[in-house]
């Protein structure tokens, strides 16, 4: 738990949530999933590096696959959602002390938001799937037709949508681009199990356990 304050008067009561790697521990399914696609397209790759590659970004680990086999990204971005429904989602887990989270940002008159690369309906059946659906004001999953993160524009309309301040609310997820997304909206960031540096970054936190913490005091 290495939660780096930086000075800032900052008073958390709104968390805009990444979700892949934030909330949920979906990389195995991301990876596994991407993985077989590298396979049925006879590309020779760990699957290490295939799990590094998704954590930058699954685009970024399609992309390199449409490099070595010559199909286009759309194709093989099909072809992992169609492989993804084989793999048994209910193995997933959310991250301890996720849901205390959600539920004490609510208990003390705030707003938790989501905004993601994955697509809404995917997003809508893991939430229910933990029945915390309803924990969450706003979703935009990454079929709203923002430009991707590291660019700041669709925080910008969540800001603006609900006139979010930046001195109460809070990103975190577990990629810099995702408080650099937030950044560039105005707002500081805290990164989860990555100790990256960041000039938008005010802390990191290894358990959510210790952000329970730093909301009730």
């Amino acid at each position: 738990m290495n939660f780096k304050n930086k000075g800032e008067n900052l008073h958390i009561k709104n968390i805009i949530w990444d979700f892949d790697g934030t909330i949920m521990d979906t990389y195995p399914a991301i990876a596994t999933t991407t993985f077989n696609v590298a396979k049925q397209n006879k590309i020779n790759i760990e699957y290490k590096e295939i799990m590094r590659m998704v954590k930058i970004t699954l685009r970024h680990a399609l992309e390199y696959i449409s490099e070595q086999c010559g199909k286009s990204y759309e194709e093989l971005f099909a072809e992992y959602l169609a492989e993804y429904v084989n793999y048994d989602v209910a193995k997933l887990t959310l991250f301890p002390h996720v849901e205390e989270v959600l539920h004490l940002i609510i208990k003390q008159g705030g707003k938790n938001y989501i905004i993601t690369h994955r697509g809404k309906k995917s997003l809508q059946e893991h939430l229910a799937q933990h029945n915390i659906a309803n924990l969450f004001t706003y979703c935009i999953g990454g079929d709203a037709n923002f430009p991707r993160k590291p660019d700041p524009a669709v925080f910008i309309y969540l800001k603006e949508k609900f006139s979010l301040n930046p001195q109460e609310t809070i990103v975190l997820g577990d990629r810099i681009l995702d408080v650099e997304a937030g950044y560039g909206a105005g707002f500081k960031g805290i990164l989860y199990q990555n100790d990256a540096d960041f000039e938008g970054k005010m802390g990191e936190i290894d358990d959510y356990a210790e952000l329970v913490r730093i909301i009730s005091n």
